[in-house]
């Protein structure tokens, strides 16, 4: 590993600060990440209520598949440059307005490919020919998104600007859904409405942008391209092959058994997914700090990682030791009774999504410390593990054993991500999830025996047992509670300027 940059290498726009303050930081962040994912979920889930009404189950289906196929032309646009842009921002903050420059030109490029080919490539795959046309309407958008700046404000730690595009799109895209989509008539006006509020997402960040003393522009300097893509290609690489590795599982349930038997693994997948939004948006207001303080104190950067692991895992452990005795009732309630199957394989996800939480930690250390090839390598020995579980297990187990390969592939990807850091980085700082754990375990323990009595108790239990066994090994303190209101009260708050102390 290279040595340790100080603060005076770093740059006079840095500077080093109370590793509270970071935290501060993080808390404000994730408050404001937090604020624009609620509420434009909310949002979105009733536009797509009012949409699944008027277009019809057909329609619908149309444009779920478009935007299928839309995920790999977005992968391929992004790259992983969004990323890198984040923490070359957070530790170079000097040169985020040629980084701007040099990026959104890059993207610009990259996203115009992505149109053409799917435009060129929408007419020759197993859709219906509205699915075609959706697609090809979809992938106009891409230049759009390749001029967003979202990844400024993480750089710069002033995510509430996010919230705000967030929520203003979603609010636009609810009006414009409900004036524009009358009947299954109207479904080619779905991906024009998702253009055009792209277009005008990217017209308020562009504002929001100024306010911050920067600029849109573009500059197109083929050097700096190739050592963007040099850093980028890695994370690109892994994004593709976790969505390849989680699609797989579809096919294979599919091939094996039946789209009854997808389908249970479908609505856990989907459950968990919603369950473990609280740690990726912590994720995402936590790693602009940790790249920054990696560039200027490495020993900073290590108790950093340590609180975050403290975090994630109180995040991680307790959905677990709160989750899995009521995953019965969470699957009944959310999907009804006819998915009663579902609860085994949610509770299987559940682990999986407790594991990820803890061990993304180290992947965005990778990041920040210029080490991103570990994430693909990491990827790909998660992606072998699943192939091999699921051939040994999805005939005797169904949905159970492509959950259970997932759970291994985490475990896998973990240790991979893991074992490569000395120790500082690596048995100190996983040692604070070892209180959350084992207060998951006893709280688990505790609920399974209350169980007999009804779900409401053991899971009331679980959670109970679970908050006291925080408290009594020390994951959680009464400094902890008071840095928790003094966030609160900060909460709107902003630093004025336009780069933020750590």
């Amino acid at each position: 590993m290279p040595p340790a940059i100080t603060e005076k290498d770093a740059g006079a726009d840095f500077s080093v600060g109370p590793l509270s303050a970071v935290a501060g930081n993080i808390a404000r962040n994730f408050g404001s990440l937090l604020v624009g994912r609620l509420g434009s979920q909310l949002i979105g889930f009733a536009t797509n209520a009012y949409l699944a009404r008027r277009i019809a189950p057909a329609g619908y289906g149309a444009v779920g598949l478009a935007q299928a196929a839309m995920t790999y032309l977005t992968i391929f646009s992004d790259s992983g440059l969004s990323t890198i842009a984040v923490r070359e921002g957070a530790q170079h903050p000097g040169k985020i307005q040629d980084l701007i420059s040099s990026i959104s030109g890059l993207r610009l490029l990259l996203a115009t490919g992505c149109m053409i080919v799917g435009l060129a490539v929408a007419g020759f795959l197993p859709y219906s020919e509205s699915s075609r046309q959706i697609l090809r309407i979809f992938a106009l958008s891409l230049p759009i998104q390749a001029l967003a700046v979202d990844w400024v404000f993480r750089a710069i730690q002033k995510m509430h600007y996010m919230a705000i595009v967030q929520v203003t799109s979603s609010l636009a895209t609810l009006a414009l859904t409900l004036a524009l989509v009358r009947g299954a008539g109207h479904v080619l006006r779905v991906p024009a409405i998702a253009v055009g509020v792209g277009a005008l997402g990217v017209a308020l960040s562009v504002q929001l942008l100024r306010q911050v003393g920067y600029r849109l522009r573009f500059q197109f300097g083929f050097g700096a391209f190739r050592r963007h893509l040099a850093q980028s290609i890695p994370l690109c690489a892994s994004s593709l092959a976790i969505t390849l590795y989680i699609q797989v599982n579809y096919l294979i349930l599919g091939k094996v058994h039946s789209e009854a038997v997808v389908g249970l693994y479908s609505a856990a997948a989907r459950l968990t997914v919603v369950l473990s939004t609280v740690h990726w948006l912590y994720y995402a207001a936590m790693a602009p700090g940790l790249m920054a303080l990696y560039q200027v104190s490495r020993p900073k950067a290590a108790a950093l990682l340590g609180q975050s692991v403290r975090v994630t895992a109180i995040f991680g452990f307790g959905m677990l030791a709160i989750g899995l005795p009521a995953t019965r009732l969470l699957v009944r309630l959310v999907f009804g009774p006819a998915f009663t199957d579902a609860t085994p394989v949610f509770g299987v996800m559940l682990a999986s999504a407790a594991v990820v939480a803890v061990s993304h930690n180290w992947a965005q250390l990778a990041v920040a410390a210029h080490r991103e090839r570990l994430v693909p390598k990491s990827t790909l020995f998660g992606g072998l593990m699943n192939l091999v579980v699921c051939g040994l297990l999805i005939r005797p187990l169904g949905a159970v054993g492509a959950a259970t390969g997932n759970l291994l592939a985490e475990i896998a990807v973990a240790l991979a991500l893991f074992l490569p850091w000395p120790a500082e980085l690596r048995g100190c700082a996983l040692r604070p999830a070892f209180g959350p754990a084992a207060a998951c375990a006893i709280a688990l323990l505790l609920g399974r025996a209350a169980g007999p009595r009804g779900v409401a108790w053991g899971t009331g239990l679980s959670a109970v047992a679970y908050v006291a066994g925080l408290f009594l090994f020390g994951s959680i303190t009464k400094n902890d509670l008071q840095a928790a209101r003094s966030a609160l009260s900060s909460f709107f708050v902003r630093p004025a300027q336009g780069v933020p102390h750590v």
